[in-house]
């Protein structure tokens, strides 16, 4: 079987041939490429990555064709030209199709250009795409639980040289939407991994076959286990974006309510640090709710250290006010941390509450905080919530069964296809 990926980022070994460290996300295709490529199902494995950092080029590393196609770093900031740009990009992708001629095409994620290959049926190779966010969903919580007339009120000059991007996001992730719901429909098959995801694929295109999947955690997660005995009391981490639409506001003003019972509170938060308007209000947060010497951000961080923060936290805590698989979550369940996560979207699959962790909704402050309160007293709950995640965890991201999964996908996917691959 020969398969071609298009990913929304450069996976680790065409960042390590371009000389750059792998940052940021999309950590499961990282983990993905190599128990893949030595699958006796498959053959030959491309993959496809488009974005102003990289450049027209193919490359060998390690049997896996990588191909990079170079887009407009103006088109893709500013909008103007993006059309055009993204049509040459495909007429790029065609060219490699033609080339590589794979059996089956993979796309990672709905969010970007890639699926118009298949809406505008520019390819009669069979295609499936992978759930990873939910662009409609995204829109909706696109500045958490903050209006239109609030992002206008911290919107500053500097983002007006970026064309406000804080401000312009809802309607970036409408206009995905609306092209996610294109591609589902296009299509041959869908890979998901919640009952969330699975829903809104049956409404919005319930005539595409759905596989489940789950995804390949990074190695490093799997050996270490969190004790209570190791932990410092009353440490807190969590990770993400430091944005309004993950909860980070919301996840400071619970710290707050907790720093009154706890004056020995430790918070780590590990994310890009941006400096915009979402990054301003969290830093004023922080001073305002007297944290300066409880809160440190951490910025971006590698998979060991965030390994380290884990079993060196009471517990991990996630108040993102949507995501699908939360891959930081999973790799706390991992370890075995205690968890408390917002009761929404695909997070009520891979947590289960007072089973495997505690829940609390989305924007609540107060129940974060009464939440994580009741597992720094309670050491019992911790070793039996984090024992029990742990074991679902290791369950779920068992790399052969995960190979398995997507295996008979693509195989199935291939079978079904129309002899035009429609």
């Amino acid at each position: 079987m020969r398969i071609l990926w298009f990913t929304h980022i450069p996976i680790a070994p065409l960042l390590n041939h371009w000389g750059r460290k792998t940052k940021g996300t999309g950590f499961w295709i990282h983990s993905l490429i190599d128990p893949l490529n030595q699958s006796p199902a498959v053959s030959r494995i491309g993959v496809v990555y488009a974005g102003p950092d990289g450049h027209d080029e193919h490359v060998e590393i390690d049997d896996v064709d990588y191909y990079g196609v170079g887009q407009s770093y103006m088109a893709q900031r500013t909008g103007i030209g993006k059309r055009h740009d993204e049509n040459r990009c495909l007429q790029a992708f065609i060219g490699v199709i033609e080339k590589f001629q794979p059996d089956i095409i993979h796309i990672h994620g709905t969010e970007r250009f890639y699926g118009r290959l298949k809406v505008h049926r520019l390819t009669d190779v069979p295609t499936i795409v992978s759930i990873q966010g939910i662009m409609g969903e995204c829109a909706r919580h696109a500045w958490g639980d903050k209006t239109f007339f609030d992002i206008i009120f911290l919107t500053s000059f500097w983002e007006a040289g970026r064309l406000f991007p804080t401000l312009r996001l809802r309607s970036n992730f409408l206009g995905r939407a609306q092209l996610e719901t294109q591609i589902l429909n296009s299509v041959n098959a869908v890979i998901g991994r919640t009952d969330w995801d699975r829903g809104y694929c049956r409404k919005v295109a319930k005539q595409t076959p759905y596989h489940h999947v789950d995804e390949m955690m990074r190695p490093e997660f799997f050996g270490p286990r969190w004790n209570i005995s190791n932990a410092p009391r009353h440490r807190i981490y969590t990770s993400g974006r430091l944005t309004f639409l993950k909860g980070i506001h919301v996840f400071l003003e619970a710290m707050a309510i907790l720093k009154e019972d706890y004056p020995d509170l430790q918070v780590r938060i590990a994310g890009q640090i941006s400096q915009n308007s979402e990054n301003r209000y969290l830093q004023n947060q922080v001073r305002q709710f007297g944290l300066t010497d409880t809160v440190r951000f951490l910025d971006w961080i590698p998979g060991p250290q965030i390994v380290e923060e884990l079993l060196a936290a009471h517990c991990y805590v996630n108040t993102s006010f949507i995501e699908n698989g939360c891959n930081a979550l999973q790799e706390a369940m991992l370890l075995g941390c205690p968890c408390v996560a917002t009761f929404t979207g695909g997070m009520t699959t891979t947590l289960r509450h007072r089973q495997t962790g505690l829940m609390a909704p989305a924007g609540c402050a107060h129940m974060f905080a009464d939440a994580v309160r009741e597992l720094f007293e309670n050491d019992s709950l911790c070793e039996s919530l984090g024992n029990a995640a742990r074991e679902v965890a290791i369950a779920r991201h068992n790399p052969e069964r995960i190979l398995e999964q997507l295996i008979a996908a693509y195989t199935e996917t291939i079978q079904r296809a129309e002899p035009n691959g429609f």
